[in-house]
């Protein structure tokens, strides 16, 4: 029997370009598990509140979370990479999950951290009592998975083992949406009821509603409420006196105009 050498040669050609090509796969791959293996998250303190951490600049982490899914999807486009398809599968699994956790951490860091400071106040807990309840129940959780991820600050860590932080992510972003929601509302109402709150901000509107018991704090919004009034003279909380808008301008204007005779 005659064998066929030229077949022979093509098959081992063949053998041997697939071997080179997915051994170039496994690098690739490696280099993306090495990385992800010694990469952490950034976490910070929270201004000065006691045992309160958040997510500090993970920028560059972020960027190579990109890098490294762009490089999953090119070696999973390879004809070559059959051989360890279930391995390339697995890590792009991990790293679109650790991908979709990171954003859904950093909602939930955004808007825990605007509605934080407005909770804070007494005055808003006492008139939105049922949203401050639920607010404060995701306080109290997002305390504790922050101070476990200052201890655990592997993201392979999160990546792998914290499957289920995702989805109380999630059910948190809901909550917060439903206080900020009710916030709105709430803000609604008291511009119905008093309509020159149209002219201020909500965070304008909600720094006077959160100071009740100082009235003083309002001085600053005077001017957009009523034009005409500058400031209001105090008698304890009592107000005493109004100064004119008109009155004060002319009397700005009237000690720059001194000033710059004097220079001349």
């Amino acid at each position: 029997m005659e064998l066929n050498l030229d077949e022979y040669k093509n098959k081992l050609q063949d053998i041997a370009v697939r071997a080179i090509k997915e051994k170039e796969l496994e690098k690739m791959l490696f280099n993306v598990q090495q990385f992800w293996s010694i990469a952490f998250l950034t976490v910070a303190p929270y201004k000065d509140k006691q045992d309160f951490y958040i997510l500090g600049n993970n920028e560059e982490l972020i960027t190579k979370l990109d890098d490294s899914l762009e490089t999953i999807s090119s070696i999973l486009s390879s004809r070559y990479v059959e051989g360890i398809r279930s391995r390339v599968e697995k890590e792009k699994e991990d790293l679109r999950y650790f991908q979709e956790l990171l954003d859904a951490w950093m909602i939930c860091q955004k808007n825990w951290m605007y509605l934080e400071p407005i909770f804070s106040s007494s005055d808003i807990q006492k008139q939105l009592s049922s949203e401050y309840k639920r607010f404060h129940s995701v306080e109290n959780q997002w305390k504790s998975t922050m101070k476990n991820a200052l201890t655990k600050r592997s993201a392979s860590h999160w990546a792998h083992n914290e499957k289920n932080q995702l989805q109380s992510f999630k059910k948190d972003n809901e909550n917060l949406e439903k206080v900020q929601k009710a916030l709105e509302d709430y803000l609604e109402n008291k511009r119905q009821d008093f309509p020159r709150f149209f002219f201020l901000s909500n965070d304008e509107l909600l720094e006077i509603l959160s100071q009740a018991k100082e009235p003083q704090k309002i001085q600053p919004h005077l001017r957009k409420c009523f034009e005409n009034i500058n400031k209001l003279e105090f008698d304890s909380n009592i107000v005493s006196a109004m100064i004119s808008g008109i009155l004060f301008d002319k009397s700005l204007k009237l000690t720059n105009l001194n000033s710059r005779r004097r220079k001349s």
